[in-house]
């Protein structure tokens, strides 16, 4: 498990890459227990009887002057997000690039990535292996499902530009439903070839490519 300082030392390596800050933004990098109100607040949420009807248990971090967006910037969204243990985010798919950085979890955690068949399934399967204090993107448009067999909550912070998609009403984001979702998580498995399992990027000595 990362230290806080690690987290922390990986975290500001996003902002720096990804954001544009400007004098008096107000950004909170959630990592030690000078931010447990933001983690006690997560795990509200996650406790809530209607959490496994949601497609994803998250508190948004969001910038006061983005009032309207609710992101951190203008073009940049961002969330802290659980994955309970045994459970799994539906399929779904957007416009915007998500660039996921893991904070905490155990072997056992992944995603799922693929492309839709006219008739659901999830065809040209991808999975990557999640690992703390690493980070992996999900290109526009492809369909996507995070999966949690770890016996232990894990944590991620997504980053999206969803708010320029935002104002230009071009996000598009579709999900599947749990019925559907089942079936077509149940074929990507079983259809997944042998070599098509990736590491996210960071913590793992050697990674392959984002699947294109």
């Amino acid at each position: 498990m990362p230290t806080p300082e690690e987290i922390r030392k990986d975290a500001e390596l996003v902002i720096d890459v990804c954001m544009s800050v400007e004098k008096d933004d107000v950004l909170t990098i959630i990592c030690d227990n000078e931010h447990r109100g933001e983690a006690d607040m997560l795990d509200a949420v996650a406790a809530d009887p209607a959490a496994s009807d949601r497609n994803r248990i998250s508190i948004l971090l969001a910038n006061r002057a983005m009032d309207q967006t609710l992101t951190v910037t203008h073009v940049l969204w961002a969330m802290y997000g659980i994955l309970p243990k045994d459970q799994y985010q539906p399929p779904h798919r957007h416009q915007s690039i998500a660039l996921d950085l893991v904070l905490d979890c155990r072997p056992g955690c992944y995603t799922l990535l693929g492309n839709r068949s006219d008739a659901g399934d999830l065809i040209d399967v991808h999975r990557v292996e999640w690992e703390p204090g690493a980070a992996f993107v999900t290109p526009p448009g492809m369909w996507h499902s995070h999966h949690n067999e770890s016996g232990a909550d894990a944590y991620i912070i997504p980053i999206q530009d969803a708010g320029l998609h935002t104002y230009l009403r071009s996000l598009d984001i579709r999900f599947m439903g749990r019925a559907e979702a089942a079936r077509a998580i149940a074929t990507a498995r079983d259809d997944a070839p042998e070599d098509s399992s990736m590491h996210a990027v960071g913590s793992a000595d050697a990674a392959a490519p984002s699947p294109s």
